[in-house]
């Protein structure tokens, strides 16, 4: 792609694959999971050896029970920093400061005399660093957490025990290995006393973004543009990126709002995560 008439650099996507992340981080804390994972997507789409998108996006999927996809996120997360490490750069001996290969690019600017110290033009170079990535040292407590989720999503796959066993199990203190069920109200972003009308606007504000119809419409500008520019739109990290989120966010966002826009399957859906959080609550003071 080109940015202002000029080449885009490595550099320069990894600088956009930062602010993604750190969009997706903001969404994080403002609880707006749907929006962190699709910022996610983005991410790795303009960078896809980045590791701390995927580590971002394991958040978001564990804060809203999604065990499984936030289990591979942090996998690929641990593979990517993993990679990293074995391949660290080594130190150039004119600055030991100064790793060599280290990702800094020099993108050239406009024309400064001033800069050049003498009469002619010449194009100021503007440095931009290297993002900092996911530290190798984090790699065992990630490997833990990594072993945490995969046991979360395994009982969260196993079959839903009848009410009254279930009911049982927890007044006698038996262990419990349950598995909160996906919290489709943290996936819409809204509260679990959210009124029909609040589910409704929630999920229409989500599905106006990530439906896969955007998807669809990407495609079509491309296969009507020239063979060279659908080409390029094809390889575009934006196209990736709605692609991307089309295909993760959205089936979370339509099945949320499945299970949450119909009475009967809310109150079931209610009743089990309350089955669950008492079983795991006697569980834990036992």
């Amino acid at each position: 792609g080109a940015i202002g008439g000029r080449r885009r650099v490595p550099g320069e996507r990894r600088m956009v694959s930062a602010l993604y992340c750190s969009r997706a981080a903001a969404h994080v804390a403002m609880r707006l999971y749907a929006d962190a994972v699709a910022d996610c997507c983005a991410a790795s789409a303009h960078d896809e050896m980045y590791a701390k998108p995927w580590k971002c996006r394991a958040e978001a999927l564990a804060s809203v029970n999604a065990f499984g996809p936030a289990a591979a996120a942090l996998e690929r997360c641990i593979q990517l920093t993993a990679a990293a490490a074995a391949a660290a750069p080594t130190f150039s001996a004119g600055n030991p400061k100064t790793p060599v290969g280290s990702g800094s690019v020099t993108i050239g600017g406009a024309a400064d005399g001033a800069a050049a110290g003498g009469g002619g033009a010449a194009a100021a170079a503007v440095e931009l660093v290297e993002y900092s990535d996911v530290d190798a040292r984090e790699l065992p407590l990630l490997r833990h957490i990594l072993q945490r989720l995969q046991e979360l999503a395994r009982a969260a796959a196993a079959p839903v025990p009848p009410a009254a066993t279930a009911l049982l199990a927890a007044m006698v203190g038996a262990p419990s290995s349950a598995a909160p069920p996906v919290d489709h109200y943290a996936v819409l972003g809204v509260t679990h006393h959210a009124s029909a009308v609040d589910v409704r606007a929630a999920y229409r504000r989500l599905a106006l973004r990530y439906h896969p119809d955007k998807a669809a419409a990407a495609a079509a500008a491309s296969a009507a543009a020239s063979p060279a520019e659908a080409r390029a739109a094809a390889a575009s990290p934006v196209r990736a990126a709605v692609v991307a989120a089309a295909g993760t966010v959205f089936p979370m966002v339509a099945e949320a709002y499945a299970v949450l826009s119909d009475s009967a399957s809310r109150r079931a859906y209610d009743l089990r995560r309350a089955r669950v959080a008492l079983s795991n609550k006697r569980h834990a003071g036992s």
